[in-house]
């Protein structure tokens, strides 16, 4: 590479290749490790942390906080597999041989790439330049968000265009806002709201297909190259500098990519067949008509998630596709049904209808493809440890106890292929959510009494997955009230001994009021706070124990006042990863009042996220009395 700016050009070709030659051998594994991590990729890139592959690196810290699990290795294979598709496997293999022939012992940047590789994207009717429309996707910060917006009454379909953040979709922000603010915030984001069908009114048929009849402008004829240097490893000193010297051209960065969009609707089933359409959306927005797409059916966006950008529809459209989901699953593609699995939570479970996500992630009782139960799993995971604290979560587990029973029977069905149980440890972290949702759905699998018995013959060795037993125990501590289980681990709580960590966890699940006070004096003790957090974010349990929480910040509370303000970073204008990871785990209002009770000012910074939680809990507190309820109450249907 030419400069520190292209290092994907290595990183993103390493990467991609190594899930190319793995996939000869484990298909499967590969496929859905990739799948696993692209989802990984749109989220993260969703974030406020959202860096460019491409940019500007100047600093010897720059460049190293550049080499990014995600931010590098993920999106720089992803966008190496993009060109691929856009220009077909042989023609890329050719392009790639071509390419490292053409420059051995050279410096490069992407401009040699894009010389061997054909010159035009192939994506439904028209051809467009491949080095135009990958610029956009290397140098552009996050990812893109396309939202559909359909008119039921004369089959105008809008598509948009932005960069995708997620703070957008969180209802809880924007609801304070007036009228006239609201409207601020519409006229920014290029009136991308997906449930207003107004936008409708001033586009007419007649100006829609004058439109879609304009020529292209003519293209500009590409000069003629000078004769390249044939690749020597003797190429002079001189030479390899004049190289670096070279003046490049760099797209800047925006929020509007070329995406090769497309779209499907229809059943292979039906007599009409399945219809797919596509086309290059580079634009903001994009108006048309499709009068072979019915009212009644549902549109598909980026079918097979062939591309790495995130669909959002108008409620209705998410209707549809949320009931097809539980009437006929295997209509919509297997890796449409990961996205959708990853889009609705972002659009929908922090929305006016969160009922809505929660009824799509109810069809994964009928899912049998492991990859996207396990996409899943993990979504179902953050809700209910989401709404831990609200008076709903013993609701939401119950809808949701099929769903974790049929994810724990696929569990044990892919125990008998090697390579498909090895699909479990692609997120190291997948087995104990597991073990962590099966307890609190209650379900069979969790064995808590038989656990809590040999936990009781052997307190200082586990048998077995310590994850598995310690959750199965905590459940058993939890739900029962046992005295012997009691002594045992207050036992191990004041020996101090090995089992002292995983005795916190424990005593964190008690209800036993003489427990939870000794552990959590013991914790506050220990002054770490990582030991803090990791009590209250338990990866042993999804139980809410306001006992424990409350003799834990209690306990806190009667630390010097000057700790707790370094406990809590109250007085930095950045302040500690520790300190947010503490101050976000509260789960309710009542433990959040205690909480602000702790410290007479918290500053300017840690303010902020006061807000922002108490803004969050109000909104769950909010749509648990009125829609959540309304929704398990009302057969759990939409």
């Amino acid at each position: 590479m030419r400069d520190w700016s292209d290092l994907w050009l290595n990183e993103g070709f390493a990467s991609y290749y190594v899930y190319h030659l793995l996939q000869e051998e484990h298909p499967r594994l590969t496929e859905n490790e990739y799948y696993t991590r692209l989802g990984h990729l749109v989220r993260k890139q969703s974030s406020h942390d959202c860096p460019a592959l491409v940019r500007p690196l100047l600093t010897e810290i720059e460049v190293e906080q550049s080499f990014h699990t995600t931010h590098l290795y993920t999106k720089g294979c992803v966008m190496v597999r993009m060109i691929r598709d856009l220009v077909s496997d042989f023609d890329f293999r050719s392009g790639v041989r071509r390419y490292l022939r053409k420059n051995a012992y050279r410096s490069v940047s992407r401009d040699e790439l894009w010389a061997s590789l054909p010159a035009y994207a192939d994506h439904g009717a028209e051809h467009e330049r491949l080095s135009e429309v990958m610029e956009g996707w290397l140098v552009n910060e996050g990812v893109p968000e396309v939202t559909i917006i359909r008119n039921y009454d004369n089959d105008m379909i809008r598509v948009t265009q932005r960069q995708s953040k997620n703070h957008r979709h969180r209802v809880f922000l924007h609801s304070n806002q007036n009228d006239e603010s609201r409207r601020r915030v519409r006229r920014r984001t290029q009136d991308t709201q997906p449930f207003d069908d107004e936008l409708f009114n001033d586009l007419p048929l007649e100006y829609v297909q004058r439109m879609k009849k304009k020529k292209h402008s003519t293209r500009v004829k590409k000069k003629q190259r000078p004769p390249t240097v044939r690749p020597s490893p003797d190429i002079l000193i001189e030479a390899r500098r004049e190289e670096l010297r070279k003046t490049r051209r760099v797209r800047d960065p925006s929020d509007v990519w070329s995406i090769p969009f497309s779209y499907m609707f229809g059943s292979l089933k039906s007599s009409e067949g399945q219809v797919v359409r596509q086309f290059w959306l580079k634009n903001r927005s994009l108006s048309f008509a499709d009068v072979e797409l019915a009212p009644s059916q549902p549109l598909l966006a980026n079918p097979d998630w062939a591309y790495p950008y995130r669909v959002n529809y108008d409620m209705k459209n998410w209707k549809m596709i949320a009931r097809l989901l539980h009437q006929s699953h295997l209509e919509i593609p297997t890796k449409s049904r990961m996205q959708l699995m990853i889009d609705a939570e972002t659009f929908l479970s922090q929305s006016n209808l969160p009922h809505l996500y929660i009824y799509i992630l109810g069809y994964l009782a009928h899912e049998s493809d492991l990859g996207v139960a396990l996409v899943g799993m993990d979504a179902i995971h953050r809700l209910v440890d989401a709404f831990q604290g609200s008076t709903i979560n013993n609701s939401l587990r119950l809808y949701l106890s099929p769903v974790i029973a049929q994810i724990d029977k696929l569990m044990d069905e892919s125990q008998a292929d090697t390579e498909l149980s090895a699909l479990w440890l692609i997120e190291p972290t997948r087995l104990s959510k597991l073990y962590q949702l099966r307890c609190a759905a209650n379900i069979a699998s969790c064995d808590q009494d038989a656990q809590t018995k040999r936990w009781l013959e052997f307190p200082s060795s586990y048998l077995e997955d310590v994850h598995k037993q310690v959750t199965a125990v905590c459940h058993f501590l939890f739900t029962n009230n046992s005295e012997k289980e009691t002594h045992m681990l207050e036992s191990q709580l004041k020996s101090r001994g090995s089992q002292w960590s995983t005795a916190v966890q424990l005593a964190a699940c008690t209800r036993s009021d003489r427990l939870v006070k000794l552990a959590a004096k013991q914790i506050v003790a220990t002054k770490n706070a990582a030991i803090f957090a990791s009590s209250l974010q338990s990866d042993f349990s999804l139980h809410y124990n306001p006992k424990f929480r409350s003799a834990l910040w209690t306990q806190i509370g009667k630390m010097p006042l000057d700790e707790k303000r370094l406990l809590f970073s109250v007085n930095e204008s950045d302040p500690q990863p520790a300190s947010k990871i503490l101050l976000h785990s509260v789960k309710s209002i009542d433990e959040l009042r205690q909480v602000r009770s702790l410290v007479p000012d918290w500053g300017p910074r840690m303010s902020k996220h006061f807000e922002y939680i108490e803004q969050q809990l109000q909104w769950q507190d909010k749509v648990t009395r009125g829609v959540l309820t309304d929704f398990f109450s009302n057969d759990d249907t939409i």
